[in-house]
């Protein structure tokens, strides 16, 4: 396949197979033998998948604002690489766009003391090209980044630009705090559609709070849906 991944140096990939990156970072915490700044990736032809674990040093309720980082850093990473005419958007909580059609997920999940976790994981997962090579891409909800025109999308270049784009992030989440992240999350929001909660209840985005909570308006009354409250691990993905 590609040559190895090089990542930053706050950065260790960690090539693995017969499990997913994400089960992979999970085992290493459950083992004890977790490190802040691997990264499990898995070598694939038509997918991108990675795990990303972190030791936050802040409590849960700010670390969980890492979701929206690594979304930043996505939308950066393919912005700065394929066509201009495609528009990576998100969708609320999170759902990665291409064009309004979601292609994947950012999850999150903490590990260790319910204020103040241990480690976190994020997973990235999404479809650079379907397996099908004749599906017509009218008849599915989602879509892939083949299908929105980027072309052959080099795996391991592409997991090496959305960790330089997350460190970038990083660095301005620690410097200048969550606004910066916040604006550019909520600019490229995708709200031409409304959100589908439990119990089929349609809801509509209003913004963020200053910790990344969602604001959603449901029958015009205004609610506040924190992030801890829900399930944001591997098994609630596509």
């Amino acid at each position: 396949m590609e040559d190895a991944v090089k990542l930053p140096p706050l950065f260790s990939p960690v090539l693995i197979s017969g499990q997913s990156p994400w089960d992979a970072a999970l085992t290493v915490i459950s083992a004890g033998q977790a490190e802040a700044g691997q990264v499990f990736y898995i070598e694939q032809k038509n997918r991108l998948e990675l795990a990303l674990i972190l030791e936050p040093d802040v409590v849960r309720e700010k670390a969980q604002q890492m979701l929206h980082v690594m979304m930043v850093a996505i939308g950066d990473a393919l912005g700065a690489i394929i066509p201009p005419e495609i528009a990576i958007q998100y969708r609320w909580p999170n759902g990665l766009l291409a064009n309004g059609a979601r292609f994947g997920s950012v999850n999150l999940q903490f590990f260790g003391d319910d204020e103040e976790a241990d480690y976190l994981v994020l997973g990235v997962k999404f479809t650079l090209r379907d397996d099908i090579e004749d599906i017509d891409p009218g008849l599915y909800e989602g879509t892939t980044l083949w299908d929105e025109g980027c072309g052959e999308l080099e795996l391991n270049r592409l997991i090496e630009s959305i960790c330089r784009h997350f460190q970038l992030q990083l660095n301005t989440w620690q410097e200048e705090a969550f606004a910066p992240i916040h604006q550019t999350w909520v600019g490229r929001y995708d709200d031409n559609k409304a959100l589908l909660l439990e119990d089929d209840v349609e809801a509509n985005f209003i913004g963020l709070d200053e910790m990344g909570n969602g604001l959603l308006k449901i029958n015009g009354n205004s609610i506040l849906k924190n992030l801890r409250d829900l399930e944001l691990g591997q098994k609630c993905d596509d």
